[in-house]
């Protein structure tokens, strides 16, 4: 995994002095740590392939962690107080992007850069999609055969 992508690594973070607030860096550890990414993958592509069947055209990034992260409004947890507008807006686009960048190396999310709602399914996940497709045809047809 690139060194920005690590878990435990706060480069994402707004300020490389200061480390993110506690309830931030929990997040972020879970969305991205090995032995949940690909959970989480597969549930970011899964809102993603509903919204293009819904809408044709992908969501945005703040849909997204709208969609997985409800209870907060898409963000880890509330700002700390002393971040201007500006900071704040940073902060959010930072988390969104790391996180989001784990899952395309993931294969789970893909997009398009610089252009707005292209987020799309990955390869990783389509092709975890289509092996539950074929073992599910093949439970079928064997019960079709037995029965």
């Amino acid at each position: 995994m690139p060194e920005a992508t690590k878990c435990g690594s706060h480069e994402w973070w707004i300020d490389g002095a200061t480390p993110p607030p506690a309830s931030w860096a929990y997040v972020v550890e879970e969305l991205t740590h090995p032995d949940h990414v690909r959970e989480w993958g597969i549930a970011v592509g899964a809102f993603v392939a509903r919204y293009r069947r819904l809408y044709t055209l992908g969501p945005t990034f703040r849909e997204m962690f709208q969609e997985l992260l409800p209870d907060t409004g898409g963000l880890p947890g509330d700002f700390p107080d002393e971040l201007e507008p500006d900071q704040r807006a940073e902060a959010a686009s930072r988390f969104r992007m790391h996180v989001a960048n784990v899952w395309r190396h993931e294969g789970m999310i893909g997009w398009r850069d610089g252009h707005a709602h292209t987020l799309r399914t990955g390869t990783q996940f389509r092709a975890q999609v289509a092996a539950r497709k074929a073992a599910i045809r093949a439970t079928v047809v064997r019960n079709i055969e037995t029965a």
